[in-house]
């Protein structure tokens, strides 16, 4: 029986998440898996991917620069595409935190 992608994203998720995040030894490769998630076409998980990505930004500092910039690039492209369904939590998120200057 074929998975579907939609079964794929929430499996990642479900994966990564377990044990509030123990098997996750590279947030910034986990924020880049969860915007390559993103790209799957009528994602029916936009708010669990985009509520993941502000768990791991909020909570784990050291990759917060590098997932605001992420974040921006990725609603510039929704934005010129017409893909919308991360949109506005990401503006809000975009909006929240700048990244923050390097010491």
């Amino acid at each position: 029986m074929p998975v579907s992608p939609l079964q794929v994203v929430k499996k990642v998720i479900d994966i990564c998440y377990q044990g509030n995040y123990q098997y996750v030894t590279d947030f910034g490769w986990y924020l880049s898996v969860l915007i390559q998630l993103t790209h799957i076409d009528d994602t029916k998980h936009g708010k669990l991917i985009a509520s993941q990505m502000m768990d791991v930004t909020i909570r784990v500092a050291v990759v917060r620069n590098f997932a605001v910039k992420q974040l921006a690039a990725l609603l510039t492209n929704q934005v010129r595409q017409r893909r919308h369904h991360l949109g506005p939590l990401l503006a809000w998120f975009s909006a929240q935190h700048e990244p923050t200057p390097a010491l």
